[in-house]
């Protein structure tokens, strides 16, 4: 590390330790589920890929936004799973309390439940 003559140093402060897939150890990962009727399950789809997933993702604070999808018979299941610099870029999305779960107004249309809560996980891959 270089220094400057009165003992301060030149190089910008160390950027946060980062795990592998390139999130900072502070991450948060946070976690909702859905179900919707299979016959259903494509259009729900659609309006998480061109609506919700471009929310989360514009939003200060978010580190990642994906959409998971499972289907079993005549239920399909939906995961998302996003990732946030802290969990107050999290209340800043949905609120407080912080587990509070985000929905649309196109959700009503097609999810059989509405799990009230989301849950969230400290990241590490060390």
């Amino acid at each position: 590390m270089s220094e400057m003559e009165d003992g301060e140093s030149t190089e910008a402060p160390a950027s946060p330790p980062s795990s592998s897939a390139g999130l900072p150890d502070s991450a948060v990962a946070r976690i909702w589920h859905g179900t919707t009727p299979t016959d259903k399950a494509d259009e729900y789809q659609r309006l998480m890929r061109t609506v919700a997933l471009p929310d989360y993702r514009s939003t200060p604070g978010n580190l990642g936004a994906f959409a998971l999808q499972r289907r079993d018979g005549d239920v399909t299941h939906f995961i998302m799973l996003t990732f946030w610099e802290s969990e107050e870029a999290i209340v800043a999305f949905v609120g407080d309390p912080v587990e509070t779960a985000r929905y649309y107004d196109f959700d009503a249309g097609f999810l059989l439940d509405r799990e009230p809560t989301a849950s969230h996980h400290r990241v590490f891959d060390r």
